[in-house]
């Protein structure tokens, strides 16, 4: 008795997967739109990952399994510069969003097409990005000043320096050299002309 109980336990179960049919997953087809998920009622899921239809062939099923998955979001890093790594979406289902801000979605009006994004940068790129910059801007700023420093030496090679003297407090005499064309000496005094008797 036991051994027919077993039997029928495993008859109806196999009636009950044969009736009830297979569920064909929405997919993406060979043009790029999406298809909706259709249930097939007894019957199987048949043709190719980007052709799906009910048949009740079973030497024509698909295994939906082997299809690939869903489109693939890539790595991006949002606007607050916080880093997102990339994922899979579900059978069928498109990325969607923004550069800046990407998720899986099942509306090919909202599919984004990831070949117009600059790429996803990592904080490891940035940090790249902002040691370059600041290496090029060190080298600007050191041929600025050696470009500047030669022309003042250029400049006192041609004109010569030049000297002053000047007393200083405790009244020691200073020398000086200046670079810059000073004023010459004051106009002498007036003398008035000499007197006639």
């Amino acid at each position: 008795m036991a051994r027919w109980r077993g039997l029928v336990v495993w008859t109806v179960a196999l009636l009950a997967a044969v009736c009830s049919g297979e569920y064909c997953s929405s997919y993406v087809d060979s043009i790029g739109d999406l298809q909706p998920g259709v249930d097939c009622p007894s019957s199987y899921c048949c043709g190719t990952c980007d052709s799906r239809y009910c048949c009740s062939s079973p030497s024509s099923r698909l295994n939906q399994t082997a299809c690939p998955p869903g489109e693939k979001c890539k790595a991006f890093t949002d606007a607050t510069m916080s880093h997102y790594p990339a994922r899979e979406c579900g059978s069928g289902e498109y990325c969607c969003g923004a550069c800046v801000y990407r998720y899986c979605c099942s509306y090919s009006s909202l599919r984004l097409d990831q070949s117009d994004c600059l790429g996803s940068l990592t904080i490891s790129d940035v940090a790249g990005i902002v040691a370059g910059l600041v290496i090029f801007l060190a080298v600007v700023s050191v041929l600025v000043w050696f470009v500047r420093a030669r022309r003042r030496v250029t400049t006192m090679v041609h004109t010569g320096p030049i000297m002053t003297s000047t007393t200083g407090l405790i009244g020691s005499q200073v020398t000086s050299s200046f670079p810059y064309s000073q004023p010459s000496s004051p106009p002498p005094a007036y003398e008035p002309p000499p007197y006639s008797k």
